[in-house]
């Protein structure tokens, strides 16, 4: 790909989502080390400084409108988002073009550019997680997946973040072509050596952690209410996301004082979260079990115990590694036990910590995934 321009395409402000930006920064880091020229197309207010300082060129589209909340509202603001967005596609000079989604509008937006390959990255298949006990909205979801299966084949290939996105992928288009290829999220390098330089701890001070999207898919007023029944253990709510109010104003109407909301935080601080925790916690309710949550391979490299709420995917990556349980969604009692349990058992088993670092070395490093789904682009190319 030397000397060949690859542009980068989301409808999400790089600078202010910290999951979006954790994607494709390796993915821009890795193109420039293939001696791409490299732009970037995103909706910030402002340019990147840290892409600038790369020689990255970002093109802003950026949003007139506070985005809406309502499920339709919504939809209309996000599709015209889209045609916007790749308006300004057309009139930019590249050699490929790597749109990534979850906005599924970007996708059932896009089409065939002339003499210029294009690839589709998902990051999450956000039509399915559309309610099937409405007739309308299951309907609709039909509808969505019928414009997905026609829009997916306008690309040369497509990268996924795990094998239930890939084997989901495979059936809906029923078809060798696009090629499809597991890019993990996994953790960057850097990340990585940052993670595994926190110390295991030998002495229990009864401290659960949630680091992450604080969203409707995490469901984290059930961490309220386990709070609410082992007041003596201080809880951690780490994060930002569209449910932060909402948890916050049922943990004041609940008066329940050993949860600790942050809001948002420097990545420095999310160290130190991660020092000062016995459990990491994680969930995601069934309607969104498809999904990979990334912050599990951030929790895997730390070395503390993890109990993850959920099933399908994310149980299926978990079973390869020691010193954590995987519990029914949405189970209070089940969740309360399982910390109960881990604090009444004193043992601490270093060398399981140990082992899931080196697998995630192994197999969820982002450059190392990244490099791999690049080197077939240079091949196209």
């Amino acid at each position: 790909m030397k000397g060949k321009t690859i542009l980068f395409v989301t409808s999400y402000p790089i600078n202010e989502e910290p999951v979006i930006r954790n994607r494709l920064i390796p993915y821009i880091e890795q193109a420039l080390e293939y001696g791409s020229h490299v732009t970037l197309l995103s909706t910030d207010s402002i340019e990147s400084q840290y892409l600038i300082d790369k020689g990255v060129q970002h093109v802003l589209v950026k949003d007139e409108k506070r985005k809406p909340s309502g499920m339709i509202s919504r939809a209309i603001f996000e599709h015209a988002q889209a045609k916007a967005i790749l308006k300004t596609v057309r009139k930019l000079e590249f050699s490929a073009c790597i749109v990534t989604i979850p906005s599924m509008f970007l996708l059932f937006s896009a089409f065939k550019l002339n003499n210029r390959a294009m690839y589709l990255d998902v990051r999450d298949i956000t039509w399915e997680y559309l309610s099937n006990k409405n007739f309308i909205i299951r309907f609709v979801k039909f509808g969505l997946k019928w414009l997905a299966r026609n829009k997916v084949q306008l690309f040369n290939r497509v990268a996924v973040t795990n094998s239930t996105e890939e084997l989901y992928l495979k059936e809906l288009i029923n078809k060798t072509s696009p090629s499809i290829h597991v890019v993990s999220n996994g953790v960057s390098s850097q990340q990585y050596s940052e993670l595994v330089s926190i110390p295991v701890k030998n002495k229990r001070d009864s401290v659960v952690s949630y680091i992450g999207n604080v969203g409707l898919a995490q469901n984290l007023k059930l961490i309220v209410d386990v709070a609410e029944s082992l007041p003596d253990v201080k809880f951690n709510i780490v994060g930002d996301g569209t449910d932060f109010e909402s948890v916050k104003s049922y943990v004041a109407e609940k008066k329940v004082a050993n949860v600790n909301l942050t809001g948002r935080v420097t990545w420095q601080e999310v160290l130190g979260y991660y020092y000062e925790s016995d459990i990491l916690y994680a969930q995601l309710t069934k309607e969104f079990s498809g999904a990979m949550p990334s912050k599990l391979y951030e929790y895997l490299c730390v070395g503390r115990y993890i109990i993850y709420g959920g099933e399908k995917q994310a149980e299926s990556i978990l079973s390869q590694f020691s010193n954590c349980i995987i519990i029914e969604p949405d189970d209070k009692e089940q969740l309360s036990k399982s910390i109960a349990d881990y604090f009444n058992n004193q043992v601490v088993n270093d060398s399981c910590y140990l082992d899931n670092r080196i697998k995630i070395k192994d197999k969820y490093i982002r450059e190392d995934n990244i490099a791999r789904f690049l080197s077939l682009v240079e091949r196209d190319l």
